[in-house]
């Protein structure tokens, strides 16, 4: 099976003041084109336009509060997806909030405290006609090095996903990021 498809985003930041600043961004996907080359067939799927909007408010010198809201309409793929012999899909979103305490305001990217929680919808059914969800919550750290120009983040999370008539999934989830800006 190979893959083909092209898509379009761009994005803005705003900062009103200079305790808010505020995001957003626009995607669109177009489509995606699929060749079963065994079978010399090939599909072709409509992909989701989505959009976001992000705000980062400093409540305090060390204590910052962050949230976000994405969308995408899946459901453009629905018919497409079926035809292929899939169970559809539906429009998603995702909302998150969390909060970031800095222990040493002079020196921000030292071991900041971060917890926060989520909330969406998935796009892809278990069983026809019923819309997932997930939610979950995490905890993180992390330090920068080498002048600020390299960094390293840790977090814990735990994730729930259900449809809400019996397919349950639990999953804990531990992530390291590793970045270096030349």
């Amino acid at each position: 099976i190979s893959y083909l498809g092209l898509g379009v985003s761009a994005g803005v930041t705003f900062h009103p003041t200079n305790r808010l600043s505020l995001a957003g961004t626009f995607r669109n996907d177009g489509h995606l084109k699929v060749e079963r080359d065994t079978m010399r067939s090939t599909a072709r799927t409509d992909l989701p336009i989505s959009w976001s909007v992000g705000a980062r408010w400093m409540v305090a010198e060390k204590l910052s509060w962050s949230a976000a809201y994405t969308a995408r309409n899946w459901s453009s793929a629905d018919s497409d997806i079926r035809a292929q012999g899939g169970l559809g899909s539906f429009d998603a979103y995702h909302v998150s909030t969390g909060f970031e305490l800095l222990r040493d305001v002079r020196n921000p990217g030292h071991r900041p405290w971060r917890i926060g929680g989520f909330y969406g919808t998935l796009p892809f059914p278990l069983v026809s006609g019923r819309k997932a969800k997930e939610y979950g919550v995490s905890a993180g750290t992390g330090f920068r090095f080498t002048g600020g120009r390299g960094g390293l983040d840790v977090t814990l999370q735990q994730l729930w996903r259900g449809d809400g008539q019996g397919y349950t999934e639990r999953a804990t989830l531990v992530t390291l990021g590793f970045s270096i800006r030349p």
